[in-house]
């Protein structure tokens, strides 16, 4: 629920969800049967799969990301202990408040699904399992502008079976609809473009 007052009276209100956040991944790829079967829809056989192979497309996939976002002007920040994603993403907002795409792509280290490919001494795959613990791998965090959903996130992670989050928050859309209804606000600017508090809405003009 988010409130708004004037001269402390209550002015108007209204009733969202805070943060939606999806997870998306490939249910069958979280135990190893499935990575293997994943693995030989992508490569055409099991050749390949091996730690050393799984680790470089990680970095490929990397590569391509500052490459992209050399060419497109967009910032990769790669975050350190301590720093606030929120904070770095500020930090980068566009200044045209019509922009709509990635603004800014950050970098966090994080625990990931890694697995351990072990082989038989003449070659064939005898065992894949997850790594334990856990390693701390790059995840990256690509911060978009969207039309309807405003500051959005999608989190992935590059290592297979490449899972990712969608996260959106309830705020930047109550912003962003009440900018496309036209309807009164005094802080709207500031809402679209910094939330999680939007700006004054009469309760009547929103269903």
């Amino acid at each position: 629920m988010g409130t708004s007052s004037s001269k402390g009276s209550l002015d108007g209100s209204y009733d969202c969800l805070d943060r939606v956040v999806l997870r998306a991944y490939f249910q069958l790829g979280q135990r190893a049967p499935g990575l293997r079967m994943l693995w030989r829809r992508w490569q055409g056989s099991d050749d390949g799969l091996n730690n050393t192979r799984l680790m470089r497309v990680a970095g490929r996939f990397a590569r391509r990301v500052k490459g992209w976002a050399k060419g497109a002007g967009v910032p990769v920040v790669y975050g350190k202990s301590g720093e606030r994603n929120e904070e770095l993403a500020r930090g980068c907002l566009p200044d045209d408040p019509g922009y709509e795409g990635v603004f800014a792509v950050i970098v966090r280290r994080a625990p990931g699904n890694v697995w351990d490919v072990e082989h038989t001494a003449d070659g064939p795959i005898r065992r894949i399992k997850r790594k334990v613990p856990r390693p701390w791998v790059n995840h990256y965090a690509f911060h978009i502008m969207d039309r309807d959903w405003g500051h959005m996130i999608i989190r992935f992670c590059p290592h297979p079976p490449f899972n990712a989050l969608v996260i959106l928050n309830g705020h930047e859309w109550v912003a962003r609809e009440a900018e496309c209804r036209r309807l009164p606000s005094r802080s709207r600017t500031t809402a679209s473009r910094s939330c999680p508090t939007p700006g004054t809405w009469a309760l009547s003009q929103m269903p």
